[in-house]
């Protein structure tokens, strides 16, 4: 069985009302949209999203044989110091997977292992390196402004 990874004192549960999603591209076609906000209503004490191939533990499953059972951690963090108008930003973790988390497509953008990394509206992510970039996620949220990464 995998390491669960903590729960980061930070991380903080989506509203109802957020606008982020993660987006499955396959092939060069969308597989769909996936209000993240939606996977805490199944999971009423969480504060951060598992990403992996075990279904019965990751809430974002990714079948692929590059993913790992419990790939990755996505968490929000209010950077904000107002509760009632939160600016939540995702934070995306590689739980010591066997082949990796990328972002963007670059040949350095490996993530690090068992540490937070802040993604950006429009990030593209690769949970292991598909290098013919068939199968990917794409974050959206109502932040405006591409990784500078």
């Amino acid at each position: 069985m995998a390491d669960l990874p903590p729960t980061q004192s930070w991380a903080t549960r989506l509203p109802a009302d957020s606008k982020w999603s993660l987006e499955a591209i396959s092939s060069g076609c969308s597989r769909g949209t996936l209000p993240l906000h939606e996977l805490y209503e199944d999971l009423p004490l969480a504060r951060h999203l598992l990403i992996g191939r075990d279904e019965d533990q990751c809430p974002i499953v990714v079948s692929s044989q590059l993913s790992s059972r419990i790939h990755a951690v996505l968490a929000f963090k209010n950077l904000s110091n107002n509760n009632h108008n939160p600016q939540l930003m995702p934070y995306l973790l590689d739980n010591n997977s066997s082949h990796g988390t990328y972002l963007n497509f670059k040949p350095d953008s490996k993530l690090p292992s068992k540490a937070y990394v802040e993604v950006y509206d429009g990030d593209i992510i690769q949970f292991g390196k598909d290098e013919e970039k068939k199968k990917f996620y794409i974050i959206k949220g109502p932040v405006s402004g591409k990784s500078e990464r």
